[in-house]
């Protein structure tokens, strides 16, 4: 929704893809899971089996969960910048 907000403000294609980066950053750590699941990990065992290889790979899940709120924070800041400049639609002329 925040994506076609900034396209219909015409916020320009950079805002509208700092909008869609956290959600894609979100969409990511399920995949990080998933990959780690397929490199050896499974937490439903009794105890829970793991590998240096799911290891690794679940520490991708940190870095990426630092990555998320640092989008947002991006993406509002450059909104914020672009609100600040009173950009606006010109009218069209006949």
């Amino acid at each position: 929704m925040r994506t076609g907000a900034a396209f219909l403000a015409k916020a320009g294609l950079r805002t509208a893809m700092l909008a869609l980066a956290p959600f894609v950053l979100v969409l990511l750590q399920i995949v990080i899971f998933i990959v780690a699941g397929a490199a050896g990990a499974d937490i439903d065992a009794t105890p829970p089996i793991s590998n240096t290889a799911a290891h690794v790979i679940v520490t991708l899940h940190a870095i990426n969960g630092l990555a998320i709120p640092g989008t947002s924070l991006c993406a509002f800041v450059h909104s914020l910048k672009h609100a600040e400049t009173g950009s606006t639609v010109a009218a069209v002329t006949p």
